[in-house]
């Protein structure tokens, strides 16, 4: 009996079940939920002719709230828009929709911890990629508020 105990005890340690991941630890996922809140705009630019160029914008925060993408000129908001994000799509897309459903802008999001990029293009065509988007796409990276 004094040989079995360890025996066992020794078993039972390698078939111990690993952890399951925690969802909140993978600092790339994105969904309307992980994107709640008032981000800082940390820059904004535009691909023309191949190549990202700066793009002046008054616009300083961007909130999220629910459903709504609302543009913060300093604390003055400019304009809220409804979006939609499907993370479950090829490149994580993020769309603005107008008062009737109708699409403003098709655009992807992706995610590093507390930073986000967005970049879009028009109602008509989403970008296929953040490294080579088409021309006239813009980018807004975004930075938590905290």
């Amino acid at each position: 009996m004094r040989r079995v105990l360890p025996l066992l005890a020794l078993l039972s340690l390698g078939f111990a079940p690993a952890p399951l991941p925690r969802p909140d630890r993978d600092k790339t996922r994105i969904d309307l939920k992980l994107f709640q809140g008032t981000w800082r705009v940390a820059g904004h630019h535009q691909w023309l002719d191949g190549a990202k160029k700066p793009s002046p914008w008054n616009i300083t925060h961007v909130r999220v709230q629910n459903d709504q993408w609302t543009l913060l000129e300093a604390n003055r908001e400019v304009v809220t828009y409804r979006i939609e994000v499907h993370p479950q799509k090829k490149g994580g897309h993020i769309d603005w929709r107008g008062t009737m459903g109708e699409a403003l802008w098709l655009g992807l999001i992706r995610r590093d911890g507390d930073s986000v990029e967005v970049i879009y293009l028009s109602a008509n065509q989403r970008p296929g990629d953040f490294a080579a988007p088409p021309s006239g796409s813009m980018l807004i990276a975004l930075q938590r508020r905290r």
